[in-house]
């Protein structure tokens, strides 16, 4: 059952919020609550530079783009909507290349997912779930590390 006083509300908000059909309000607007910071913080300003490239294999070890590559933080506490910089998913090329670029230094995790919707990887319950099947990568200031990946059978 809905509620329809609170669909009401949903409705007022949106539509005082002066925006077009079809867009959405930030959370300023449509007055949310924040989300909390992650306990670790970093420096203000601090620019990276870190980029995590590799061709992804079938398991006959021929270039595949029929998975999505997901890296993502080996902390848990960085798998918050703040820590979206240190989570990103891409789709590789038809020669199998992948790359991502502009993480902060750490420890990581790599993955390759199938039948994956856009953004899932987002989802620290999704993370928890392809943990296991990852491999680590650590990345140090200013590297650029090369992990090719084989996805098994």
């Amino acid at each position: 059952m809905i509620d329809t006083r609170l669909a009401a509300v949903i409705v007022l908000t949106l539509s005082s919020a002066g925006l077009a059909a079809g867009q959405f309000p930030t959370p300023q607007q449509a007055r949310l609550p924040q989300p909390q910071q992650p306990a670790i913080q970093e420096p203000r300003g601090a620019i990276w530079g870190v980029v995590v490239s590799g061709t992804l294999q079938d398991p006959m070890g021929s270039p595949t783009s029929a998975y999505t590559v997901v890296v993502f933080p080996a902390d848990p506490r960085y798998w918050l909507p703040s820590g979206r910089r240190r989570i990103q998913g891409t789709r590789p090329t038809t020669t199998g290349r992948f790359s991502f670029s502009g993480l902060p230094p750490g420890q990581y995790r790599l993955a390759a997912l199938t039948d994956v919707e856009t953004g899932i990887w987002y989802d620290p319950t999704i993370l928890e779930q392809i943990q296991a099947a990852s491999i680590p990568i650590s990345l140090g200031r200013g590297e650029s590390v090369t992990q090719d990946l084989r996805v098994g059978r």
